[in-house]
């Protein structure tokens, strides 16, 4: 029997050692757990600043994206206005232009008119100046011909006299004429 008492009392010892071992098992256990809990806890919490800052960087995302969609409208009615204000400025310079143009060929118009209606005066002065030209060439040959006495004789004299008149008046209207175009030239310039 002592032999049963020691068996139970070996048994007895092997069973508080298993109990010790269960126990510090156990406690290892909780220790290990409360560890885990905190790590999951701080874990739960980086999740929820991360959540946070992806909500914050989101917000902001869509704040800028929002600032370039104004932007961008923006920009697209600049260039609208651009393209607008280039055309209108356009046609006003070609209308200013061509007002300009209208206001400084009109006087020249005017002279053009003018030396058109003077070119069949001119052409019948040029004409009556040949004329007169060959009549004078027609006088020298029969002044070389005339005698000091046919000169001096009255009819002669006032046939002289009188296309010495119309060489006069001619010489006027070529000086008329040379002013005349003189003064259409100055327009022209």
């Amino acid at each position: 029997m002592i032999e049963k008492f020691s068996t139970i009392k070996d048994f007895r010892k092997k069973l508080e050692m298993i109990e010790q071992d269960v126990k510090a098992l156990r406690e290892k256990q909780e220790h290990d757990f409360t560890t885990l809990m905190v790590n999951l806890t701080d874990i739960k919490k980086s999740l929820t600043d991360l959540n946070e800052s992806k909500k914050g960087y989101m917000q902001q995302m869509k704040y800028d994206l929002d600032s370039v969609k104004n932007i961008e409208k923006e920009f697209s009615a600049l260039i609208r206005s651009f393209k607008q204000n280039h055309k209108q400025m356009y046609e006003y310079a070609y209308k200013q232009l061509s007002t300009e143009m209208k206001l400084q060929m009109s006087p020249l118009k005017k002279i053009v008119e003018e030396l058109n209606k003077l070119k069949p005066l001119v052409e019948g002065l040029s004409n009556s100046f040949n004329n007169v030209k060959i009549e004078i060439e027609k006088l020298i040959k029969i002044s070389g011909l005339i005698k000091k006495e046919d000169f001096e004789l009255k009819n002669y004299a006032k046939e002289l006299l009188r296309m010495d008149s119309e060489k006069l008046r001619l010489m006027k209207q070529i000086e008329t004429l040379k002013r005349v175009i003189a003064h259409e030239r100055r327009f022209k310039r």
